[in-house]
This record gives C-alpha cells, sequence and structure tokens, in this order.
C-alpha cells in the first residue's frame, strides 16, 4: 500500500516539479508599450507602418477574427500581388484574402500577416465622424504576442 502511495504521489508531482524547472529556464517576457488612441466610439486606434510605407490608423480589434486594411492601402503598401486587377464588380470592393509582408506597430513586427481587402462600410462610416481610419487590426497579428 505505502509503495502505491507513493507511486501515486511520484506521478502526479514529478511532472509538475519537472515542467517548474523548465519554465524557471525561460526568459522573461519582454512587455512592450504601445500608444493607442481611443476614438469617440470607443474604439482603440493603433498607428502601423505596412511594407515600410504609413503610418496607417488602424482599429484594434481583439473580437476580429482576421485583419483587413482597404483597397488605397493594399495599394499603395504593395500587398496586391503583381498583376493583379481588382474586380470591378466585388462588393464592397472586396479583393480577397492578401498577405502583408511586414507590419510594425511600434516595436513589434510581424511578417507574412494575413488580411482581407475590403472597403469596409462602418470603418469607412467611422472615418467620416474621427478622421482617416485604413482598416482593422485583429486576431492574425495579435495571437503572435502574449
Amino acid at each position: 500500500m505505502r509503495r502505491f502511495l507513493l507511486s501515486v504521489i511520484a506521478a502526479v508531482l514529478l511532472p509538475t516539479l519537472v515542467h517548474a524547472q523548465v519554465d524557471a529556464k525561460k526568459e522573461p517576457a519582454k512587455k512592450f508599450v504601445v500608444p493607442f488612441e481611443l476614438i469617440k466610439t470607443q474604439h482603440m486606434v493603433v498607428n502601423v507602418k505596412i511594407n515600410g510605407k504609413g503610418p496607417y490608423r488602424l482599429v484594434f480589434d481583439t473580437g476580429a477574427p482576421d485583419s483587413l486594411v482597404n483597397n488605397k492601402v493594399a495599394k499603395e503598401a504593395g500587398i496586391f500581388p503583381k498583376g493583379f486587377k481588382p474586380s470591378p464588380f466585388a462588393l464592397f470592393g472586396s479583393n480577397g484574402q492578401m498577405k502583408i509582408k511586414k507590419l510594425e506597430l511600434g516595436e513589434l513586427k510581424a511578417e507574412n500577416l494575413s488580411c482581407m481587402v475590403l472597403d469596409h462600410p462602418t470603418v469607412e462610416a467611422i472615418a467620416k465622424f474621427v478622421g482617416p481610419i485604413e482598416g482593422i487590426l485583429g486576431f492574425t497579428f495579435y495571437s503572435r504576442y502574449k
């Protein structure tokens, strides 16, 4: 009985102790401070550089499953692949899923970032009241950081 009890305690505690030692060897997480603006609609807006161009104002949205930029930014920042011709009949100027080669938000940098190219009507409506907003920075960006 004593042997059984010891083996149960070892099976429960040993992985915890080993895991704690591995975690202790990790570097502490680096902290970043990212300036943002809280606009009248209570959205957080950040300035980003896309492929070295910008800054562009994007809503930082922790509930957005994807990032998106409007067609103007996609053209200026070179998001469209060479030879790409936007469809003249796309709803809200939707040009599908694209990749951003490099996105910079302060000291944070992300490469090969998925985004939608779309002139989002709600983003455009908000921009009429608070100044230019060129898209949304969503899960495809912030999921890379803790």
